[in-house]
């Protein structure tokens, strides 16, 4: 192979590669030939629905088809990815967010100020009062902007940010299911979430909110290891599979069951946020 060219390989019939000498991306097919010439200050790397996000020497940003043709001209300054058929792209005028389908329409107008990609016909967006809510892929809006941050749903439930920076939980509807009383969450993992209270203690809620487990624990995980067991820690750094009432089962010492090396827990297990 020529070593004036760095390759990465994507999931299509193109993938990209980069001339070292003039620094330009371009596309090959998968026999190495070269099929668009080194011309793009940036190419993803990615397609999603076909197309594949490129980047101007004006640092504007377009699309490609699986072909290396452009198919949306390069206007925008920021996107993330297709997703249901839509791309969330940010306008160079106005700095605001729309999404467009794969032939650079524009299905839902400028409107927002952040947001993400849609999954299972909806996405969050924060509208232009600062507050996040939700939209279809119609561009209607199918959760209030009210909250101060949307998490992601799981198991139906979605961990929300209130006015006053707690967290709580609402349905796909947007009602709130859980109101805004806990220092931090977890989503939902076989019916039950872990909870940090105002004293900085873990303990877990069911999809009502009653508490099932107390916050006494200083660190937890959630219960997807299994549905009858999770993992928590205590203020000596010990490690503890409880059940679903919070009775110990079994005692661990410093040493994690389920990391090598002991490494560090991620006790702040989120879902995907949007941004």
């Amino acid at each position: 192979m020529n070593n004036r060219i760095m390759e990465q390989k994507v999931k299509s019939p193109i993938k990209a590669f980069k001339d070292k000498e003039g620094g330009k991306w371009g596309f090959k097919n998968n026999d190495d030939e070269v099929v668009v010439a080194p011309q793009w200050w940036l190419i993803c790397h990615r397609f999603d629905d076909g197309r594949c996000a490129v980047v101007n020497d004006d640092k504007k940003i377009g699309f490609v088809d699986e072909t290396g043709q452009l198919v949306i001209p390069c206007k925008y300054v920021s996107h993330s990815y297709f997703s249901e058929g839509l791309c969330k792209v940010e306008e160079d005028e106005t700095y605001k967010i729309g999404y467009i389908n794969t032939k650079g329409e524009t299905i839902i107008p400028f409107k927002y100020l952040r947001g993400g990609d849609f999954e299972n016909g909806m996405a969050f967006v924060m509208g232009t009062n600062e507050k996040w809510g939700a939209i279809n892929t119609k561009g209607e809006t199918v959760i209030p902007f009210e909250f101060g941050y949307i998490i992601g749903f799981h198991e139906g439930l979605s961990a929300f940010i209130g006015d006053n920076h707690l967290y709580g939980f609402i349905d796909e509807s947007g009602n709130q299911v859980i109101p805004p009383i806990w220092d931090f969450c977890s989503g939902f993992e076989n019916g039950l979430a872990w909870v940090r209270n105002s004293e900085k203690k873990y303990g877990y809620i069911d999809k009502q909110g009653n508490v099932v487990i107390p916050c006494q624990w200083a660190g937890a995980e959630s219960f997807f290891h299994s549905p009858s067991f999770a993992i928590v820690r205590d203020e000596q750094n010990n490690y503890f599979k409880i059940d679903r009432q919070g009775n110990v089962v079994c005692q661990f010492g410093s040493n994690h069951p389920y990391r090598r090396n002991n490494q560090p827990v991620p006790w702040k297990r989120h879902l995907r946020k949007q941004g």
